[in-house]
């Protein structure tokens, strides 16, 4: 009930999930669905640059909802744009113009879109184990993986925007902003301070261990770790 199309060919075979949208086109119509689209991040044209330059033609948007107009970049949803974020230490309502390094932010999504561009699941963790591949999206009221605070959701994807679909998740301990922007109301944004302190969700921690509190768990068998994707938080 959740396959929406199946596009095959003699090498690849691509699967469509919960899609809102399909139209089927002849090739040189290609350009009335997909021509106003931004840089796409697996293409082989992708233009980093443009993108960014699409991104802040808006300055005061707030970029958890840049990110996901695909007329700058296509291809972040709302699982990478929680998951980008959060790793980045931003907080989805920062407007676009207060994001020091859009650039990192959108060749981090790209790394993340490309390491799981042949795998049937999203994983950000690197960690393959059911209810382990990602940080912040989908874990709603649930610790933080790495500082241990509750894990926040709404359903704006950004402030003023109405939208059951594109629930926004992330840590209110993670962002790096002053107070009242990790929270998805109707106040003005307060004026952002020059030098944020580091959010003790993202101190750094000795190599090989998340910097967290919290005894370690105990490692679990059936765990498979992927290879190439144990993206750390600020990296």
């Amino acid at each position: 009930h959740r396959l929406r199309l199946v596009l095959a060919n003699q090498r690849w075979q691509a699967l469509g999930y919960l899609l809102g949208v399909v139209e089927v086109v002849p090739t040189d119509r290609e350009d009335s669905v997909v021509g106003h689209l931004g840089p796409d991040l697996l293409g082989p044209d992708w233009d980093a640059a443009e993108a960014v330059r699409r991104l802040r033609a808006k300055p005061e948007r707030p970029v958890g909802e840049a990110l996901l107009d695909q007329r700058n970049l296509a291809g972040i949803g709302n699982l990478y744009k929680c998951e980008v974020l959060y790793l980045r230490g931003i907080s989805p309502w920062r407007p676009v113009a207060y994001v020091g390094d859009l650039q990192a932010v959108v060749e981090f999504a790209r790394r993340l879109l490309d390491a799981n561009k042949e795998r049937i699941g999203q994983v950000t963790t690197g960690d393959t184990a059911r209810g382990c591949q990602t940080w912040v999206y989908g874990r709603s009221g649930r610790p933080c993986r790495r500082c241990g605070a509750t894990i926040a959701a709404d359903g704006y994807a950004g402030r003023g925007t109405a939208s059951q679909e594109r629930v926004t998740f992330w840590c209110p301990a993670a962002v790096t902003v002053s107070i009242c922007d990790s929270t998805p109301d109707s106040r003005p944004l307060p004026r952002l301070v020059s030098s944020p302190p580091r959010s003790p969700c993202f101190a750094r921690a000795p190599r090989g261990r998340p910097p967290d509190a919290r005894p370690a768990p105990a490692p679990r068998p059936a765990a498979r770790r992927s290879a190439g994707l144990a993206c750390r938080a600020g990296e």
